[in-house]
């Protein structure tokens, strides 16, 4: 098939940006997901994140987020010029949900994040120190959605 031309090339290029207008990609922690006891996940990644008065923040999503900025730029600007190239913007942005998705979970189980965890907690834990990983069911939850 021949590649449109003049005003045609244009239009399609326009009809291409327009469609990532339409449905943008998110990562990470959604409503809806519950641990093994009931509770919600998110309810427990808020506290993680921004503290409690018995638990320290730890904020994971937001120092995941400022660590991989410059990648998260580079690869949205690949998603703009895949979609510009034809690809599909669903596809595409699946993929990149996908891939965010995948760098928040490494993040969490790969980084220990001060405060380290109370000494209680530890022996709780039976022995192990990570902060942010005690189950797993958070970790298990992140993951992608496209919305329109």
């Amino acid at each position: 098939m021949a590649k449109p031309r003049g005003m045609g090339a244009i239009n399609a290029l326009k009809r291409r940006l327009s469609s990532l207008e339409a449905v943008h990609v998110d990562y990470g922690l959604f409503a809806g997901d519950e641990n093994n006891e009931g509770r919600e996940i998110v309810d427990y990644a808020f506290v993680h994140e921004f503290g409690s008065e018995r638990v320290p923040a730890r904020p994971f999503n937001r120092m995941a987020f400022d660590s991989q900025r410059a990648a998260i730029v580079q690869e949205c600007a690949a998603v703009a010029g895949r979609v510009l190239g034809g690809a599909s913007t669903d596809a595409v942005l699946q993929q990149l949900g996908r891939e965010r998705a995948q760098k928040l979970q490494e993040f969490v189980r790969q980084t220990q994040i001060a405060p380290a965890l109370a000494p209680s907690t530890v022996k709780k834990k039976g022995g192990r120190t990570d902060t942010l990983v005690d189950t797993g069911a958070m970790v298990a939850a992140i993951k992608h959605k496209l919305s329109r």
